[in-house]
């Protein structure tokens, strides 16, 4: 579909009170829905033994140190979620999977990944109706409880957080404690209902762009914090 239909389609399901959609764009329509830790412990290979997030939580506090040490903040006193969110942004392999309450923030983040440097372009804008689970962020007893569960989802909001980033961004997660994608996983997982849609948009990159560059979805730049750890690590 085009830029103006997926909008319109965008609008009729905005109609629909009881649902409640979040959006992840992808510059590739047959990239899955799977984390960076996944996709990492997955380029490891066999020698790893069993997918196990262990390793993740150890990246996490050694991170969690430095960047401390780094910014001169106690990053240790946030929560267990600020934390992976921290180092999500700096691009620290981790088992999240990022949204947007803005289907328009997943189309930007699909167009504007130009590897092939091609002005035609085909991307994909995922999207899961969230609206049968909680509408809050997760309390801290149970953000502490999923450092132990091997099977386990959650979708997080994101509305107490301290980053004026994820804000702008009308951003939120998923929390995937498995490997592969998310979609197979519900398939396997009969108790989790999700619905899922994927829009393929298709068109000219550059009018996307500043279609979107109107609605005022422009890049937003990484701090220079996440080049000087990954020297330090």
């Amino acid at each position: 579909m085009d830029f103006s239909t997926f909008q319109a389609t965008i609008s009729a399901n905005a109609m629909r009170s009881a649902e409640r959609w979040v959006y992840r764009g992808h510059a590739k329509p047959e990239w899955p829905l799977t984390t960076s830790y996944s996709r990492l412990f997955e380029e490891l290979g066999a020698n790893c033994g069993p997918f196990s997030l262990e390793r993740f939580w150890r990246m996490l506090r050694r991170f969690i140190r430095s960047a401390s040490e780094f910014a001169g903040t106690n990053y240790d006193a946030y929560s267990l979620v600020q934390k992976m969110a921290i180092a999500q942004h700096h691009h620290i392999p981790t088992p999240l999977l990022d949204w947007s309450h803005s289907p328009y923030v997943a189309v930007y983040f699909a167009a504007a990944d130009n590897r092939d440097g091609n002005d035609r372009l085909k991307v994909c804008v995922h999207g899961i109706n969230v609206g049968r689970l909680p509408v809050r962020d997760l309390p801290n007893e149970e953000q502490e409880a999923i450092r132990s569960d091997d099977d386990c989802f959650r979708f997080i909001d994101t509305n107490s957080f301290f980053s004026r980033r994820i804000l702008r961004q009308m951003g939120c997660f998923t929390f995937q404690s498995f490997p592969g994608c998310l979609q197979d996983w519900c398939r396997s997982n009969r108790q989790i209902a999700i619905d899922f849609r994927q829009y393929e948009i298709t068109g000219s990159r550059s009018r996307i762009l500043s279609e979107l560059a109107l609605m005022g979805i422009r890049v937003e730049r990484c701090s220079t914090i996440s080049t000087i750890l990954r020297r330090t690590s």
